[in-house]
């Protein structure tokens, strides 16, 4: 486990790769749009192209532009913040696949947050990013990860594993119906705040996240925190993890950690209830709480 771990977590070089990664967009995107910022982001070491590295890129590179300013650009006609999206896609993903540089592989406009996924040509390797415009997931998964890292070395590296075990495991394909990577987050960080014995949780409530959306938006500027003398290894961890999940209640039980603690999901949180294979019977989702935004599960 513990060489596995050595393997996901990011590295000066894989920084340096994905900064790369994000200038060779900057530089179609302000022929576009010359107002539009663009940041990547990546959720630890970058995955060389493989089957379930298309299907969840580790890269998410996001363009941030006023909606007025994008639709202005791209059409001159009014349209809202999920045309914008969509539309200003479309543009930057023909443009990106017309450089040579990057290929097309699939688009997602059904989502949440609409996203194309492209492979990011190098030689004789590629990387699969996501690219997404006006989207706020990656920016908060990042500072999630950064916080946690700040807080326990160990803490970072289960998340970053479960991500990938999640991934490995083909359960974390939002278009499939699965949890997105952004809940497996979440779900990490919960187990190690409510998953522990009495007095031995590694990370205290998260609150205040926003601040560090603000101050390092691509966990750049984190320096990873020692491991608690009293933290388990990394492998127990993980172990323990699926063990917790293994009996959790999700009818009875919410995700927060905001709170940090085992309570019954708020009344502000709408329920998700899902249908069984079978077209008849359903069942009730976990409630996962995103602590930026309260209201949504």
């Amino acid at each position: 486990v513990e060489e596995l771990v050595a393997t996901l977590l990011p590295t000066a070089a894989s920084a340096l790769a994905v900064e790369r990664l994000g200038a060779r967009v900057r530089q179609t995107v302000r022929r576009l749009a010359p107002e539009a910022e663009v940041t990547a982001f990546a959720s630890g070491g970058v995955l060389r192209c493989s089957a379930f590295g298309v299907a969840v890129p580790d890269v998410d590179i996001v363009v941030s532009c006023p909606t007025e300013v994008l639709a202005s650009r791209l059409s001159g006609k009014r349209m809202d913040g999920r045309q914008v999206q969509k539309t200003a896609l479309r543009a930057l993903a023909d443009r990106l696949n017309a450089t040579g540089d990057f290929k097309f592989r699939r688009s997602a406009f059904a989502a949440d947050e609409p996203k194309v996924t492209m492979l990011a040509v190098d030689g004789a390797s590629a990387v699969p990013i996501d690219l997404a415009v006006n989207c706020s997931t990656p920016l908060r998964n990042a500072a999630l990860i950064t916080q946690c890292g700040r807080l326990d070395a160990h803490a970072r590296a289960l998340i970053l594993l479960v991500r990938r075990w999640a991934r490995d495991r083909g359960i974390c394909h939002a278009a499939k119906g699965h949890l997105p990577p952004y809940c497996w987050t979440l779900l990490a960080v919960y187990f190690l705040q409510a998953g522990m014995e009495e007095g031995d949780a590694v990370l205290p409530p998260l609150r205040g996240l926003e601040a560090i959306c603000r101050e390092a938006p691509d966990g750049s500027a984190a320096r990873a925190a020692t491991p608690s003398r009293k933290t388990r290894s990394v492998g127990t961890l993980f172990r323990d993890f699926v063990a917790f999940y293994g009996g959790f209640d999700a009818k009875r039980e919410a995700v927060s950690v905001r709170s940090g603690r085992r309570a019954a999901p708020s009344l502000r949180l709408p329920l998700h209830v899902v249908l069984r294979e079978d077209g008849v019977a359903s069942g009730v989702a976990p409630s996962i709480e995103d602590p930026f935004e309260p209201s949504r599960n």
